[in-house]
C-alpha cells in the first residue's frame, strides 16, 4: 500500500496506523480507534486489534490467538453474557503474559550479548 506524505509537514510513514496517528495528531481530535458494538454494552476495538495483528503479523501463533480470543469474544457476547466477562479476563491475562514473554526474551539476548 503506497501512502502519501502528510500534506502539511512531508512526514512519510511506514504504514497507514502511523499516518492517520500523525493526521489526528495534527488536527487535535481523538486517536482513531473504531469500534463494533456488542450485545449487553460490550465493545470490540476493531482499531486495536486490527493494529494488534499487523504488529503480529510475523508470530502465525500468536496471531490465531488473537483470532480465537476475538471469535470467542464475539461469541460469548453474543451467546452467553455472563461468561464475558471470565473470558475477556482470561484474554488479557494472556496478552499480558506474552508480552511478559517476549520481555523476557529480548532482556536475556541483550544480557548474553554483553557478557
Amino acid at each position: 500500500m503506497k501512502i502519501e506524505p502528510c500534506p502539511v509537514c512531508g512526514t512519510r510513514f511506514k504504514n497507514i496506523f502511523e499516518a492517520c496517528d500523525h493526521l489526528t495528531e495534527e488536527s487535535g481530535e481523538e486517536v482513531f480507534d473504531p469500534a463494533l458494538i456488542l450485545p449487553n454494552g460490550y465493545k470490540l476495538m476493531v482499531g486495536s486489534l486490527l493494529r494488534l495483528l499487523y504488529d503480529q503479523a510475523r508470530d502465525s501463533k500468536q496471531v490465531r490467538e488473537i483470532v480465537q480470543n476475538t471469535y470467542g469474544t464475539l461469541f460469548a457476547a453474543e451467546n452467553n453474557p455472563s461468561a464475558m466477562r471470565e473470558f475477556v479476563e482470561e484474554a488479557i491475562v494472556s496478552q499480558h503474559m506474552y508480552n511478559v514473554d517476549e520481555e523476557l526474551q529480548q532482556l536475556l539476548e541483550e544480557n548474553n550479548e554483553s557478557g
